[in-house]
């Protein structure tokens, strides 16, 4: 459904860029996004110490918040403390909610973790279509960043959309349940 919607719509398309090599570069992307759920499930087994795992275990546990307290759940997705003393033990109990060093700054943490929670409910508890959609966000966010960009840059947008797009290390850490993948695809969209 998504490449037919893609491949139909005007929105992304990039002035420059033909929309064959914007599929591509969509369907290189999911590819990524799946290639790093592997590495993180069966190479790196330890789901507890795993950057995609321990946050999404976390999100999961989050999500047991709302079976007790909706209300509750509500109120620390939008960052109130919650009002029930078993959705503060719940919320406690969370491994990577707080961070040691805080250093004041935007706990990034919390950010995941909530992202992560909704997702739980939108895909059914899969960690992998959790990847997919979230890549497929940040894909969007690099089509409009591009487009911004191309308009006014003085590179031809051809050049920018292999760099974007086809970068390794953006390519591998865009392309997940990552709280890297959440920071670049604010910022994408927010320029």
């Amino acid at each position: 459904f998504i490449f037919f919607a893609f491949i139909r719509s005007n929105r992304w398309e990039i002035p420059g860029v033909q929309k064959m090599h914007m599929l591509v570069a969509f369907i290189v992307k999911m590819f990524a996004a799946i290639i790093l759920f592997y590495i993180y499930t069966y190479h790196y087994t330890d789901q507890s110490k795993s950057d995609i795992y321990k946050y999404f275990l976390d999100g999961q546990k989050l999500v047991s918040i709302a079976n007790h307290s909706f209300i509750d759940y509500l109120r620390i997705l939008v960052g109130f403390d919650p009002v029930d003393s078993m959705s503060s033990t719940i919320l406690n109990s969370l491994n990577y909610w707080n961070k040691i060093n805080d250093y004041g700054l935007l706990n990034d943490n919390q950010l995941i973790i909530r992202v992560d929670s909704l997702m739980v409910f939108l895909t059914g508890n899969s960690i992998l279509f959790t990847s997919l959609i979230l890549s497929a966000i940040n894909f969007t966010g690099m089509i409009f960043f591009m487009r911004s960009v191309s308009i006014q840059s003085l590179f031809q947008s051809k050049i920018l959309f292999w760099l974007l797009f086809f970068s390794p290390t953006i390519l591998i850490w865009t392309s997940g349940a990552l709280k890297e993948m959440l920071m670049v695809t604010f910022l994408l969209f927010s320029l």
